[in-house]
């Protein structure tokens, strides 16, 4: 990216400029990320192409091209936990690893050699890599609760949130209600009426098709 200092006068009054950016520019919003704010109540309507009001200004095929190519160039950087959607703000957010070795700043420089053609911003998780790590080895060993394995957990990481959302028979609510006590914020309990299969775990969760466009993958954990 260049950036170069620009002034320039004419008769008619002086005109400056104290910085024209040049080339692909990735801002850094220092206050930690958890979610986004609330939205308007028509928000979650459904438009006629089966959008939601929310997510148009990301609908387009070419966003969710370019936003793949980012998460593929991003897989497995140990800075940066996944990226995610700000509808309120409407802009994409790299979100950092709270224990980071990087500044933020660096981060952001780094990004701008990708060349991104869609709104991103570089903004720090409320949680760390480790945090996540842990509740997901927590989750997937079992040893929270004696019938563990007996209960069918369903779970998939919200990377906005910092959490892990979990789906669990509501027969498993004891186990839930453990799992919910050990892990505290890092954990979301969901009841649903799914099929109780000992000892099987997965971390594809069920997902309506609306929420699929809402949902970061996540990279780097």
């Amino acid at each position: 990216m260049v950036r170069f200092e620009l002034s320039t006068s004419s008769s008619a009054g002086a005109v400056s400029f104290d910085r024209l950016a040049l080339g692909y520019h990735v801002p850094v919003v220092a206050s930690p990320f958890c979610g986004a704010p609330p939205l308007s109540p028509d928000a979650e309507d459904e438009l006629p192409n089966g959008y939601l009001r929310r997510h148009t200004w990301r609908s387009g095929a070419y966003v969710q091209i370019e936003l793949a190519r980012l998460q593929e160039a991003l897989e497995g950087d140990p800075q940066i936990l996944g990226i995610t959607a700000d509808d309120a703000a409407q802009h994409f957010i790299a979100l950092v690893d709270r224990g980071a070795t990087q500044d933020l700043s660096t981060v952001a420089e780094r990004l701008e050699l990708l060349q991104p053609t869609i709104p991103l911003v570089v903004r720090p998780s409320c949680r760390s890599g480790g945090e996540l790590r842990r509740a997901l080895e927590v989750i997937q060993r079992g040893e929270f609760h004696p019938r563990a394995a007996e209960v069918e957990l369903l779970y998939s990481l919200d990377v906005a949130k910092g959490r892990d959302d979990v789906l669990a028979d509501r027969a498993g609510a004891d186990v839930a209600r453990t799992l919910q006590t050990e892990l505290g914020p890092l954990v979301r309990i969901e009841y649903r009426q799914v099929p109780v299969e000992p000892a099987r775990r997965t971390s594809d969760p069920v997902r309506s098709p609306e929420l699929d466009a809402a949902w970061a993958r996540p990279s780097g954990i």
